[in-house]
């Protein structure tokens, strides 16, 4: 076999990057590695034609943007080099990511070779711990022994599948859509007097939680076991599809909440409306007695971080909720919510992570103040993603 030969059989085996060129309208400078997904929410393309947001114009697949909520999907690829600020925007290449490929990427991780799995994160360029959004189409595992996870920096990395066994013994998953359920088994259920958590007859399966309805009353169905802890380098994700009634004469007295907390009593939102226990340890989506929009909080024991307005809230129309607690500088984590993809914290909630607890999923609804009709929170499925 000559060397002309056998440079070609080696070469079979080498998947090579694949550079695109691509138009961003970002200002501020772009480091080797930056994560950007496609904007397929475009109106126009990179050269001002106008286009209807549901057609499927070539200009969506050449204008990429910083990772949402709503783009990951649509992910597009990592700078392939840096460049420098344009005010204007300019045109730059990424390497689109192919399985079995090495590229660099900028991550935010304690990493080891061959052993640290990583995968890219709503709103931000870096990448993270763990698989948390396979919906991504990807995931990446580290080829260097590096420490980034305090000063964000480039990562040799490969491309794997999202659903890998690597991925796998990575990343806990909890998914529940509720074809099931049984409140002595894998939940449980607190109760003022005669609530209720059950299913019923719902195309794809719904678990009604129903407190009795007396005034102030509440139901709390929780994960039977703690398994969740928010810590450095250990990023976790929540999603729930949820609906609430507003039964009540004001139209606006139902108390219902989802999430992660250490507490899950009936009291774990306040009565009169006046939001979550005063010390827990979680993240919670909510809405409370006289609001008609959902709120989020991130607490550690008695010292909460909240934002009173992530989304409007109307009675029995189903949502998806959606938080991520990105560990940050594995000091104090960030906390972003969504209401269906819309990000709803314009400023990240704040979560100091020494002393806190492990941690159930949470789902809980409560009768209002002078509320004596019967109210309910539906819940679809839940969602929880962690890295192990």
């Amino acid at each position: 076999m000559g060397f002309a030969t056998g440079y070609k059989e080696a070469a079979r085996d080498v998947v090579l990057a694949v550079p695109k060129r691509v138009w961003t309208a970002i200002a501020t400078a772009i480091a080797l590695g930056d994560a950007f997904c496609y904007n397929g929410d475009l109106a126009t393309d990179e050269r001002g034609n106008t286009e209807a947001a549901t057609a499927a114009g070539s200009g969506r697949h050449r204008v990429v943007e910083k990772p949402t909520l709503a783009n990951i999907g649509d992910f597009a690829g990592f700078a392939a080099q840096a460049y420098g600020a344009n005010a204007y925007g300019q045109w730059i290449e990424i390497n689109v990511p192919r399985i079995g490929q090495t590229l660099p990427v900028k991550a935010k991780a304690n990493c080891t070779i061959m052993s640290s799995v990583l995968g890219p994160i709503p709103t931000q360029h870096h990448v993270r711990e763990g698989c948390l959004y396979p919906e991504a189409g990807f995931a990446l595992l580290a080829l260097q022994t590096v420490n980034r996870a305090t000063t964000v920096g480039t990562v040799q990395c490969r491309v794997i599948p999202a659903d890998s066994p690597l991925v796998k013994a990575s990343t806990i998953e909890f998914w529940n859509d509720f074809l099931e359920y049984d409140d002595s088994k894998a939940w449980a259920a607190a109760e003022d007097a005669a609530g209720k958590d059950t299913l019923g007859d719902a195309a794809g399966g719904i678990l009604t939680i129903a407190p009795d309805t007396t005034e102030e009353n509440a139901t709390c169905v929780s994960s039977i076991a703690e398994v969740f802890k928010a810590a450095a380098g250990k990023p976790i994700r929540f999603k729930a599809r949820i609906s609430g009634s507003e039964a009540g004469t004001d139209g606006d007295e139902n108390n219902i909440a989802v999430g992660l907390s250490d507490v899950v009593t009936v009291d774990m939102l306040q009565d009169a409306g006046a939001g979550p226990a005063a010390t827990f340890d979680g993240v919670l989506i909510y809405k409370v007695d006289g609001a008609s929009v959902f709120a989020a909080t991130a607490s550690n024991a008695a010292v909460p971080s909240d934002d009173a307005d992530i989304g409007a809230f109307v009675k029995d129309t189903m949502y998806e909720v959606e938080f991520l607690i990105d560990p940050n500088d594995g000091t104090t984590a960030a906390v972003n919510a969504w209401v269906d993809k819309v990000l709803g914290t314009a400023t990240a909630l704040t979560l100091t992570l020494a002393g806190l607890e492990e941690m159930h999923i949470a789902l809980f609804c409560k009768v209002g103040n002078d509320d004596v009709n019967a109210e309910n929170l539906k819940v679809d499925y839940v969602l929880v993603r962690a890295v192990r």
